[in-house]
């Protein structure tokens, strides 16, 4: 398995893995597999300048997903937000999300980030139980976080400090 983080001509290759994401887990995102419906190529080179991300590969196929996004105002520079995370359902239970949350968080503290926050839905227990195990704390919780037709989800939140072994406190 290959971890390669996406350059500006990279869009496209963004755009797949993002919609093959909504696709196969639509109640694990906030996005809508229709909220980009009319992407064009140049729509998701710009939704990837927004953020740093990363995919890994199973040869030369995309598997998986990680992105990072990070806050331009000075006071808020220290924390980063972990976003758009994805692991195919062909590749599960391989490491392939430890791979790219370890991609992340390098990024992260290679940018002098203290913090990385992400939210789940409260639902997913497979992925609670992961960010758990990664030593994500915990922090609050959204309730209706987001909604999918009639029906609201509500969203975990977690925090991770990156200059500390013994968590938050």
């Amino acid at each position: 398995m290959k971890i390669r983080r996406l350059q500006a001509g990279d869009g496209a290759l963004f755009g797949e893995i993002r919609l093959e994401a909504l696709r196969e887990e639509p109640f694990s995102f906030a996005a809508h597999l229709s909220d980009y419906a009319e992407f064009s190529s140049k729509d998701w080179g710009r939704a990837l300048a927004s953020r740093t991300a990363f995919v890994a590969f199973d040869g030369d196929r995309p598997v998986g997903l990680a992105s990072l996004l990070s806050e331009a105002l000075s006071r808020l520079a220290h924390r980063g937000m972990v976003t758009n995370v994805y692991v195919s359902p062909r590749v599960r239970r391989a490491g392939v999300a430890s791979l790219l949350l370890d991609a992340v968080e390098t990024e992260a503290r290679a940018r002098g980030m203290v913090q990385l926050e992400l939210a789940v839905n409260a639902e997913n227990a497979g992925a609670l139980s992961f960010y758990e195990s990664r030593g994500y704390e915990r922090i609050g919780l959204v309730p209706r976080g987001f909604r999918h037709g009639d029906r609201y989800f509500d969203e975990v939140l977690f925090a991770l400090a990156l200059d500390s072994t013994t968590g938050l406190a």
